[in-house]
């Protein structure tokens, strides 16, 4: 009984699927720009700064994804066993390692973009 349930959820599933695959290019857009063309030119300026953007919001991205680490280690430092806090202590080294290297990464770009705006 369990495995005509099964078919009959399946069977459902793979409909449900394929209605909404074949939906998508009905609903895609058909008016736009001529992708043909191409650019006839790209301000630098404009791209630094996209490029500068783009990196800033990496490094807080990255920065929350450390914080998050760093209180997972730090409840883990706390209550896990002596063999378990070396490799712990072992991982916030790590994760600060991490931090350095955005850190670093969005400095060198910031230097960039200065340097491309004048």
């Amino acid at each position: 009984m369990l495995k005509k349930n099964n078919k009959k959820i399946l069977i459902v599933m793979l409909l449900l699927l394929t209605f909404f695959v074949t939906a998508a290019p009905c609903l895609a857009e058909t008016t736009g720009p001529d992708i043909a063309t191409g650019l006839n030119s790209v301000d630098a300026k404009a791209l630094a700064d996209k490029l500068l953007k783009i990196f800033i919001g990496l490094g807080a991205l990255s920065g929350v994804i450390a914080t998050a680490m760093l209180i997972i280690l730090g409840f883990k430092l706390k209550t896990g066993k002596e063999e378990t806090r070396a490799k712990t202590k072992e991982h916030i080294m790590y994760v600060f390692v991490g931090m350095g290297v955005v850190a670093l990464s969005v400095t060198i770009v910031g230097f960039a973009t200065f340097l491309i705006k004048g």
